[in-house]
């Protein structure tokens, strides 16, 4: 299967923050990768590869 970063962007939620060992921001984000299926995952990104979602498109 592949991940939100090889397909991406997918809309998802954060459900929490941390700090790394070298100061960056991470955040554990679930979505589903493909809306076909009733599946979610869950992962660590990196702050700058998360971006707000625009409603309006």
């Amino acid at each position: 299967m592949r991940t939100a970063r090889e397909r991406g962007p997918w809309p998802g939620l954060i459900l929490e923050w941390r700090r790394t060992s070298s100061g960056e921001w991470q955040a554990r984000v679930v979505y589903v990768p493909d809306l076909r299926r009733p599946e979610s995952v869950e992962g660590w990104f990196a702050a700058a590869n998360l971006r707000p979602l625009n409603p309006e498109g």
